[in-house]
């Protein structure tokens, strides 16, 4: 989970901050009712934030698979990273496992989540979304023949499972700086 970045956990946490400064506020001047108050705020917020905590929206899934994806990625490990794709696209999770092992990561680290695109945005089963990552890798035993620092654009086609959980169904990668050629070539693609 990444709750330290998430702006809902820091707005709970400044209301638990506030109810407490006001709790001791209110118990150094002897005031009754601010004390019941500051107890009240100290519950609600700590109410709000374990059902917030529970409640796992779509959204989230997918952006928590991309970021675990990236840390597979960052060390190398392959059936770690296979493990985000569906397994009922074969033909995409042995293009993983033949592409993936010429590269040597170094790094992976995500810049950039794009807006996530719902096939349906009344029952979602079907979304794309665009990552943007900047790579430290070895490729000169590939036929992209790269070394070191490198922007990369991934383009993730998800299906929901019967189990609620999203797999990825199809990738596309290429430099960011080349998109209007990428575009040209392929304008309109999404939900394979």
């Amino acid at each position: 989970m990444h709750w330290f970045t998430e702006e809902p956990f820091w707005l709970i946490l400044m209301f638990f901050l506030v109810a407490i400064c006001t709790g001791v506020a209110a118990m150094a001047r002897g005031g009754k009712w601010f004390a019941v108050a500051s107890v009240l705020a100290i519950v609600s917020a700590t109410t709000v934030y374990a059902i917030e905590r529970a409640i796992v929206t779509d959204r989230e899934m997918i952006r928590d698979s991309i970021i675990d994806l990236a840390r597979q990625v960052a060390t190398n490990n392959v059936e770690g990273a296979a493990s985000h794709f569906h397994p009922d696209y074969d033909v995409t999770v042995r293009r993983v496992r033949l592409e993936m092992p010429n590269y040597i990561f170094k790094t992976c680290n995500v810049t950039a989540i794009k807006p996530i695109e719902f096939e349906d945005s009344e029952n979602p089963t079907k979304a794309e979304v665009e990552v943007r990552v900047f790579v430290n890798v070895d490729a000169t035993n590939s036929q992209f023949r790269a070394e070191g620092m490198a922007p990369r654009a991934i383009v993730l086609s998800y299906q929901k499972t019967a189990v609620g959980d999203w797999k990825i169904i199809d990738y596309r990668h290429f430099d960011p700086r080349h998109r209007n050629a990428l575009d040209a070539r392929d304008p309109g693609r999404r939900f394979p």
